[in-house]
């Protein structure tokens, strides 16, 4: 790796995206930044090799290889290295809609996360480098994409360094999701659910909740209307009350009712939509 910084030229066209890159690069050593004003643009710095140490609000931390550092604009802070050499690859980026997907992904909080597949953030990182060398006219719209595509990353792959990042939580929830594949048709309670996980029925909510942001009998519900819309379809001269009844509701008048309000229009309504 060789020391690099891009600062590409933003034209107006670029400004006005959603997110856009602001700058990209990376230091074989990290020299000591510390800015008592913060930086004006959103920061992700990612640990190569080497130990380095972020100093923000009054709390030390140390960035180890595997992990990174997310900062938000004009917070305080500084970071130097404590074993050298320490490599660091970093991008800036803002956007109207940055704030939102930092919340939405749960990237909200500056400081140390831990990333549990820090080559595919890497090259994602190298190629928005790439792109913004470039001299083609659409590389904003391009980085952007780049962009998107990393804060994805980080959301499935990253974690502050006290927690678990959404895929472990997704890993460790896996045979949960396949008994409810199994058995979504069935009376599923929670402690069965809980069970399939070995953990507390409370944990389990808790859990379900952090990584889908809904409880798992919401889940079900979901998963039972998608399997109905595809029996829907599968044979048209099914009965809707039958459709309801493999999907796991006695009552057709319930699951019309509750079908309108996922979907906002009936199952015979859907059906007709979808299969003339």
């Amino acid at each position: 790796m060789v020391d690099e910084n891009i600062f590409p030229v933003l034209t107006d066209m670029e400004l006005r995206l959603p997110l856009y890159l602001t700058s990209a690069g990376g230091w074989r050593n990290q020299d000591k930044i510390q800015r008592a004003d913060g930086f004006p643009s959103y920061q992700w710095l990612l640990c190569l090799s080497g130990q380095g140490r972020l100093e923000l609000g009054g709390v030390t931390a140390e960035v180890s290889e595997g992990q990174g550092m997310i900062l938000l604009p004009r917070l305080p802070h500084s970071y130097y290295a404590v074993q050298e050499p320490w490599t660091v690859r970093w991008v800036t980026f803002h956007g109207w809609v940055v704030p939102e997907l930092l919340e939405r992904f749960q990237l909200n909080d500056s400081g140390v996360y831990s990333v549990a597949n820090a080559e595919e953030l890497l090259s994602t990182m190298q190629e928005a480098a790439r792109v913004l060398k470039g001299d083609d006219p659409f590389r904003g719209y391009e980085g952007s994409s780049l962009l998107y595509r990393m804060l994805l990353d980080l959301a499935k792959n990253a974690s502050l360094k006290s927690g678990s990042s959404r895929k472990q939580h997704l890993q460790n929830l896996t045979p949960m999701l396949r008994l409810i594949e199994q058995k979504y048709a069935e009376d599923l309670t929670l402690d069965e659910l809980a069970g399939s996980i070995r953990v507390t029925p409370q944990y389990a909510c808790s859990l379900f909740r952090r990584s889908f942001g809904m409880r798992p009998f919401e889940y079900i519900t979901r998963y039972r209307l998608r399997k109905a819309k595809e029996l829907l379809l599968e044979d048209v001269t099914l009965p809707v009350i039958e459709v309801g009844r493999l999907v796991g509701y006695a009552h057709s008048s319930y699951f019309i009712k509750l079908f309108k309000e996922h979907e906002g229009m009936t199952p015979s309504q859907f059906r007709r939509l979808y299969a003339g």
